[in-house]
């Protein structure tokens, strides 16, 4: 064994390493540059793939590192100078240390557990740098050279030994993070097949420690090259068959940008395209490339001017869109495009970006108007039907609430016995006649009137202009006489006659469809006294269909008839209930149980839905507090919805506390589900901490539906993401449902959230989501929502839900972890 290389030598060692005669060649040399050649290869593709992802960039690094060595080794099998071959282990040792810590740092993204090892990260890069500083300035690391058959190989000091038991370690670690994250994914799913084949990776990798064992003075050949070169090449595949080995809120975000049908946009505070989606070109007819760096409202037109866009940005509803037209500056073609917009704050709540969604709507425009021509006139008279003719109501309407004076009357016209013609004489002798008296009516109507049909023999006739309720009258019989003039047919006379009811505009905020109503309840009053007369209604005109709703709606809250049913949100690995969502159910005294569709969006209309809120939220804290009693299960858990008006209430939080006081109920299983767009209200922020300081769950409802919270969502103190019902159908429809949500889940577990599937309707479903790695979805799959002695027997009875796992092919829980087939 030879002395240690003095400091001093260092300047005249390098020299002497270009001196061919320490040289001599050896052909086993060739493996090491073959070795660091597939290195090099590996980490360049890897990069290219991942197209430079924080994992991809260190593993990279470890094959630039490991290139270094394997070259440096290559160099040493060719060296006869024991003096030069020692110079050159002590430098490619630093290689193998930095390898080393680098290496294990890209496992932990690659098996998800950095965020559980950060500390432990953190110590080990500062060994990793203290032994690399050691090899250069100090023996102890690397002591001198032994003279194997093979060549020279250096041998190891004490640190040496230490830094060996340190490598050794590292990989312990790293093989400990492999088994629990095999343990811990879903069985045949695509992580546990992608964990196992990186197990497989790193087993290759510790057969190089036979490189250790000449340096500890055992006669082994070091083949660490072949192990480590396999490693990269496997790592390599695994990439590529597996696709992303990191996810990240931005990685994920940017998969989702290229799921949506429209171009996403990412402009700075004064206007500058920072960020275009690929989908661009097919928007705008412009690459992302061309857009980046330019003024959106130079390029894109009128909807990114600044006031349009603040305007549009600090709409009260987040959803709204401006549709304008857009011409292609390059080839002049025109598209509709509809817009959507969102600022991004930091932390001081600075504007310091707005997220745009742009969608061509061309197509559905066209349709649209298509649709509207077509659906706004009477295919059989020409006539404008009863949609168009409430529109000018309510366009009358409001001219006569801007001008003072302005006067208007309507006339609802039925036909008296046109069904007995059809009858008699055939539909094609009553399209005859309703043609004929559609005529009538447009000739006894003036200029500036408007005949429309508005029924099957019904007719509505818009008189604007006139000069009281004398000249309405007179208008209404000259209509009927219209109507009274025998209508020749064939060889013979029909007698036809007409019931009109007639209204007059007046200064109530009656709607053209109220005032229409008014009309026709006064036309069925004449028909009941015989008809072939008219008859004014009364400016009042009845309660209407809305007031009678609200009407009920507050007895019903003073009355107790509304009542809350819970649908089971099922842990498809546990195979059990683990909590319910809390459903409305408004038990009308006349049409039966009615679902929230029929009744909550005006409740919310008429500012009820808070009250409504606050008796579901109290009903299902108490009844879960007697469900966990019952069960002996105090981690079941419910979710209530809450909607803008309870959340905008600033004693939402003192009310929930009170209520988790009087029921003794934790605050951890209490979950409160809000939509996107309640969720992304300013003002709402400080409610949401101060809940979610209380120890309640916060649920974003029907995610995915909107893109404005992608950009929001790591800002807000939510825990879990609900996804909504129509991704999951559209897995069978084959619509993108399934990459929306792979990548919702991708995005939920980067962001530590949990995920729960709505609307799981079938087997299929449910199956595709575990495989998936969806562990908790709720459907009519397991089951519609049930009254409280349904849910409490569901939930205490396994059996119950057993039926429906086996359908899926799903062992028992126990089975699976003991390994029974």
């Amino acid at each position: 064994m030879l002395n240690a290389i003095a400091l001093q030598d260092v300047p005249q060692l390098y020299s002497e390493l270009f001196n061919p005669a320490h040289y001599s060649y050896d052909p086993r040399s060739l493996w090491n540059f073959a070795a660091a050649l597939v290195a090099g290869v590996s980490g360049y593709l890897i990069v290219r793939w991942e197209r430079g992802t924080r994992a991809s960039q260190l593993f990279a690094i470890f094959t630039f590192l490991f290139l270094l060595w394997a070259s440096g080794r290559g160099l040493m099998r060719l060296l006869i100078e024991p003096d030069l071959v020692l110079f050159v282990a002590r430098r490619i040792y630093v290689c193998i240390v930095l390898a080393v810590i680098v290496l294990y740092h890209f496992m932990t993204i690659m098996l998800r557990t950095e965020s559980r090892r950060l500390v432990f990260l953190r110590l080990n890069w500062g060994i990793a740098l203290v032994i690399a500083v050691a090899s250069f300035a100090s023996e102890s690391v690397l002591g001198g050279v032994v003279e194997y058959s093979w060549g020279y190989e250096p041998t190891y000091g004490p640190i040496g030994f230490a830094s060996v038991v340190w490598i050794v370690g590292l990989m312990a670690a790293a093989s400990f993070d492999t088994v629990r994250s095999l343990r811990e994914a879903a069985p045949d799913s695509m992580e546990r097949r992608r964990v196992a084949g990186f197990g497989i990776a790193l087993l290759v990798l510790c057969t190089g420690f036979v490189e250790f064992l000449p340096t500890m003075g055992y006669p082994v050949y070091p083949t660490a090259f072949i192990s480590v070169s396999l490693f990269t090449a496997i790592t390599g595949y695994l990439t590529h068959r597996f696709g992303l080995i990191e996810f990240t809120p931005q990685v994920v975000a940017q998969q989702i940008a290229e799921l949506m049908r429209g171009a996403l946009l990412i402009l700075d505070p004064e206007g500058v395209i920072q960020y275009a989606s690929r989908r661009s070109h097919s928007v705008f007819g412009l690459s992302d490339r061309d857009l980046l760096g330019r003024r959106a409202r130079r390029i894109l037109g009128e909807a990114f001017e600044p006031a349009s866009l603040g305007a549009l940005v600090h709409a009260d509803e987040r959803d709204l869109e401006k549709e304008w037209t857009y011409a292609n500056p390059a080839t002049g073609s025109r598209r509709e495009l509809a817009l959507s917009a969102v600022e991004v704050h930091d932390r001081r709540q600075r504007d310091v970006a707005t997220v745009c969604m742009v969608r061509d709507v061309t197509a559905r425009s066209r349709a649209r108007q298509d649709r509207e021509n077509a659906s706004l006139h009477d295919p059989l008279t020409g006539l404008p039907n009863r949609a168009m003719f409430v529109g000018l109501l309510d366009a009358t309407v409001q001219r006569s609430r801007e001008a003072s004076g302005y006067t208007y009357g309507i006339c609802f016209v039925a036909l008296d016995r046109l069904r007995v013609i059809n009858d008699d004489l055939g539909t094609a002798a009553g399209d005859r006649v309703l043609t004929e008296i559609s005529a009538r009516l447009r000739r006894a109507a003036r200029p500036q009137d408007t005949v429309a049909r508005v029924g099957g023999d019904e007719f509505g006739v818009l008189l604007r202009g006139h000069s009281g309720e004398a000249e309405v009258r007179d208008m209404s019989e000259r209509l009927l006489a219209a109507v009274r003039v025998p209508m020749k047919m064939e060889d013979h006379e029909l007698f036809l006659s007409a019931s009109i009811g007639v209204t007059v505009g007046d200064a109530s905020p009656a709607s053209g469809a109220e005032l229409l109503r008014r009309a026709s309840m006064a036309m069925y009053q004449v028909k009941q006294d015989g008809g072939g007369a008219l008859k004014f209604a009364a400016a009042s005109g009845a309660v209407g269909q809305r007031t009678r709703l609200e009407s009920e709606l507050r007895h019903a809250l003073d009355h107790g008839e509304f009542q809350v049913y819970y649908q089971p949100v099922v842990d498809l690995k546990l195979q059990r209930v683990s909590g319910f969502e809390a459903l409305v159910r408004w038990a009308h005294p006349r049409r039966g149980l009615l679902l929230p569709a029929d009744f909550l969006e005006f409740a919310e209309e008429a500012g009820l839905q808070g009250a409504i809120d606050a008796i579901v939220l109290a009903r299902a804290c108490a009844d879960l507090r007697e469900m966990q009693s019952a069960l002996g299960c105090p981690e079941l858990n419910v979710s209530v919805n809450l909607g803008d008006e309870q959340m905008r209430d600033p004693r939402l939080a003192d009310r929930i506390r009170d209520r988790l006081l009087e029921t003794g109920l934790r605050p951890e299983s209490l979950r409160i589900e809000l939509l996107e767009r309640v969720a992304l209200i300013d003002p709402l922020r400080a409610t949401l901490d101060r809940l979610r300081a209380m120890g309640l769950g916060l649920y974003v409802d029907d995610f995915g539906t909107g893109y404005s919270a992608l950009s929001r969502l790591h800002d807000l103190p939510v825990t879990a993401v609900k996804i909504d019902r129509e991704f999951v159908r559209g897995m069978s429809l084959g619509s993108g449902g399934e990459r929306t949500i792979r990548s919702i889940l991708a995005l939920s577990r980067s962001l530590g959230l949990a995920a729960i599937a709505e609307g799981c309707a079938t087997a299929t479903e449910v199956r595709r989501l575990y495989e998936m790695g969806c562990r908790q979805v709720q459907g009519f799959y397991f089951s519609a929502g049930l009254p409280l002695e349904a849910a409490l027997q569901l939930a205490g009875d396994p059996e119950l839900l057993q039926a429906k796992f086996r359908k899926l092919g799903l062992m028992p829980p126990e089975q699976e972890n003991s390994g029974t087939p």
